[in-house]
Formats: C-alpha cells, sequence, structure tokens
C-alpha cells in the first residue's frame, strides 16, 4: 500500500499601478469612473505592441475612450480583467 499526499496552492495576485500618466475619466462600459491609460503605458502593462492592442480591443473587450486631444485611451479596469 502506499501513501499519497496531495498539496493545493491558491494564490491570489494584487497589482497596484500608479502611472504618472495615467488619468481618471469616466468608462460608458463600466458605468463609472475608472482610471484609464494611454496606448503607450498599456503597452508597456500587457507587453503588446500598440498596434497588437489596437487590433485586439474588439476580441479583448477593452474598453475605449479618447482623451481631450482625441488620442486612444483605455480603461484600466478592463484591461487587467482581461490578463
Amino acid at each position: 500500500m502506499s501513501k499519497r499526499t496531495e498539496i493545493t496552492m491558491e494564490t491570489e495576485q494584487v497589482l497596484t499601478i500608479r502611472w504618472r500618466h495615467s488619468t481618471r475619466g469616466w468608462c460608458q462600459e463600466c458605468g463609472r469612473e475608472v482610471e484609464m491609460v494611454g496606448l503607450a503605458e498599456a503597452e508597456g502593462i500587457t507587453g503588446m505592441t500598440q498596434p497588437v492592442l489596437q487590433a485586439g480591443a474588439q476580441m479583448q473587450k477593452w474598453h475605449f475612450s479618447e482623451d481631450q486631444d482625441g488620442s486612444p485611451l483605455i480603461c484600466l479596469a478592463s484591461l487587467l480583467r482581461s490578463r
């Protein structure tokens, strides 16, 4: 008779991001105020290139909006949920 020991480990990850280039903004899809980041910041968070981020936005369901100057912003909450 052999004895078997099974060990189960549960982990939880907490990621705190404080970017100088993030901004608070209203996300229509979330229905609340969230941190928004530009494509360059999202690239740093995900490791994906900006064209891949833009192309994958619909598939990944990232929430996009525009800054006052028309540059794209991504809802950080939706970006982190997709990871």
